[in-house]
């Protein structure tokens, strides 16, 4: 059985950015309980949105501006 969850990636990257600069594949995915695929989806996608810069094949850079909002 599959289940469809939505996230709010703007409140993702706010939330991320609190707490640390680098987020890894393997970080994201335990933190929200999902596959690594998924989570490395979700931080190319924060990029394409200029919310976040790879920083190497398994890390990202999360920059997240209050200015935004």
């Amino acid at each position: 059985m599959k289940a469809r969850v939505t996230i709010d990636l703007y409140q993702l990257a706010k939330e991320l950015s609190s707490t640390r600069r680098y987020v890894s594949i393997n970080y994201l995915s335990r933190r929200l309980a999902i596959s690594e695929k998924t989570a490395g989806k979700i931080l190319s996608k924060l990029e394409r949105m200029g919310l976040a810069r790879r920083y190497s094949n398994r890390a990202y850079e999360v920059n997240y501006f209050l200015s935004d909002e």
